[in-house]
This record gives C-alpha cells, structure tokens and sequence, in this order.
C-alpha cells in the first residue's frame, strides 16, 4: 500500500483505514506500507529506512527510534512543523494586532520561501534521479518491416485461416463477376425469347449473390477467429513474462502505465482493428480484377491507363500511410 493513497483522504480516514483494515481484516496477509509518515510506524511489525535507493536501516519500531537515522528523521519533521507552526502564530498575531513590525513579517515570508524552494530543488532532484532510471518508451519509425508482419502471422492458429481467407476471396470475385455477367445476360433477354422465364433468372442471380455474401461472410470470420487467436497467445506471453520479470531491473523502471497500454489499447487493436485491416486485403486483388475485366469486355487501351492510376495512387498511398503511421504512433505514446 503507497502512503500517497491514504494521504489524500481525511486523517480519522487515514487512522481508520490502517487500523481496521491493515490491522485487522487482513492481519493474516502479508501487507507492504510504503510511507514518509511517522506516525504510521506503530501500525507495522517490521521497518525499512531507505536512502538513495539504499536499506540505512531496519527492525522494528522499538529498534528504529534507537537509530540515528530515525532521531534525524524525526527531528527535521519535528522542526519544520515547529517553525510552520512559529510562522502562522506570528501572522496570526501580527493580522489581530496590527503591530508586528515589516522586517518581522518579512523574515517569516524568507524562510518560508527558502524552505519551498529547497523542497523544489530536492524534488527536481529526485525527478531527474527517476528519469535517469527510467527506461525510455521505444518507438519504431518508417514503414512496418516484414519481420513484423512474420511475427504477428506466427501468432495465428494455423496458416490454413490465412490459405483459406485467399481461397474465400477467390471465389468471391467469382461470384461477383458471374453475378454481373448474369445480369448483363438477363437484361440482354426479352421476355418470350427464352424457354425460361424470369423466375429461372431471378433464382439463379439471388443464388450467386448468395453465395458472394456468404463466402464475404466466411472470410471476415476466418479473420476475426484469426486475430482472436493471435490476441490470446499475445496474452498469454506477455503475462508470462510480466511475472517473471525482476523487480529492481523492469518495474523500477518501467512505469506501469505503459505496462496498462499494452495489454488494454495495443491488445485491443489486433481484437478489433486487424480482423478489419485483414479483411481489406481483397480489396487489391477487386481493382485488379476489375482492371482486366475492362480490359476483356471493352478496349485493351484500358490497361496503360490502369497502369498510370495504379502508379499515382501508389504514390498518394505512400504519402499518406508515412504521415499517418507517424501520426498513429505518437498519439499511442503520449495519449
């Protein structure tokens, strides 16, 4: 338990809190209390004075107060609460007289002043102490490396989902392109022409779109039941190596915060977001198909002018996904 938890309720808060629950509910448990207040020693059984990052001393409260470290502790807080208490009493006396003098007033408002700006100092110390600790947050620049790509469809249960989604997304465009055909046959017919009549037509245009649909259907599951998968052994390995890792080299400086971030935020992007970034893997492999099917159907002009849309956007795409992989990566740091 961290002292700053209890340091911002009230003190009957603080009193009750150590002695009903440190004290009493879980007396059979082993409990840490990290404090700077000295008043809470009575309530443990055993005391560890740290210094720059060193045990100065230890034992119980009777054998702390012995020690000169304790009797130094105590007589710096004994006097700055006397010389806060000196200070209020002279200015109280000072607003109900109206006769102390400006020098008086002014010595009090100095040493006031000197104690706040040492107090500044050592605690910019320490900061710069904890920043020198601190293991900086890593974060990669330029476009995402095929080792990365490697490693994230390891995770995956099996290839077959991978080999699978490929197959979905082939016969996809074939449902999709026998669709159009369909239609384009159907609406070439007239009535009365044919031995069949609309109905032959119409059953076998909604048995194509049907099977399209299912098998888009198919693949966005191969891809959620994919990431999932990928999502779980993620966890798993992670938390694994969280409780292994040493106190003193990882979460003395790691903060915890960026320890949350992993298993919250970048978790729940391969829960939500890949199955969909997966998904749009098709979407290369429609334009291109598309592409041909113009240069089939209509003019074989169509494919230089393919080739230049390909190249600009190719381009653009490049432009934005540098600017926004940045983007992304600096909101994930610092938000």
């Amino acid at each position: 338990m961290n002292n700053g938890f209890y340091s911002a309720v009230d003190a009957h808060v603080a009193k009750y809190i150590l002695e009903e629950c440190l004290s009493k509910q879980l007396k059979d448990k082993t409990r840490v209390l990290i404090t700077h207040k000295l008043e809470s020693l009575k309530y443990v059984d055993y005391i560890y004075i740290f210094k720059n990052g060193e045990i100065v001393a230890q034992g119980n409260f009777e054998e702390i107060k012995k020690t000169s470290v304790y009797q130094e502790i105590e007589e710096n807080v004994n006097k700055e609460a006397k010389e806060e208490e000196e200070d209020t009493e002279v200015l109280e006396r000072k607003a109900s007289s109206r006769k102390s003098s400006s020098k008086e007033v002014q010595e009090i408002e100095r040493k006031k002043s000197q104690r706040k700006e040492t107090s500044y100092h050592e605690g910019k110390e320490q900061k710069e102490m904890m920043d020198k600790l601190m293991l900086t947050e890593d974060r990669q620049t330029g476009a995402v490396t095929f080792a990365v790509w490697k490693a994230f469809f390891d995770y995956f249960e099996s290839y077959l989902y991978l080999f699978g989604m490929f197959i979905a997304i082939f016969c996809w465009l074939g449902f999709r392109t026998a669709t159009d055909f369909w239609l384009a046959h159907w609406s070439n017919s007239a009535e009365g022409e044919t031995d069949h009549g609309n109905g032959f037509y119409y059953g076998i245009y909604v048995t194509f779109l049907l099977g399209a649909n299912t098998l888009l259907f198919c693949r966005m599951a191969m891809a959620v039941i994919g990431c999932l998968g990928v999502s779980k052994k993620l966890h798993t390995d992670m938390f694994s190596r969280i409780i292994r890792a040493p106190i003193n080299l990882f979460f003395d400086r790691v903060p915890l915060g960026r320890l949350l971030n992993r298993f919250a935020t970048d978790l729940n992007v391969v829960d939500l977001q890949m199955p969909f970034a997966i998904a749009r893997i098709s979407i290369p492999f429609d334009i291109t198909w598309k592409l041909i099917l113009c240069g089939i159907v209509g003019t074989i002009w169509v494919i230089p002018l393919a080739c230049v849309f390909v190249f600009l956007c190719a381009k653009l795409q490049k432009k934005y996904f540098s600017v926004y992989r940045e983007a992304f990566r600096l909101c994930k740091i610092y938000y």
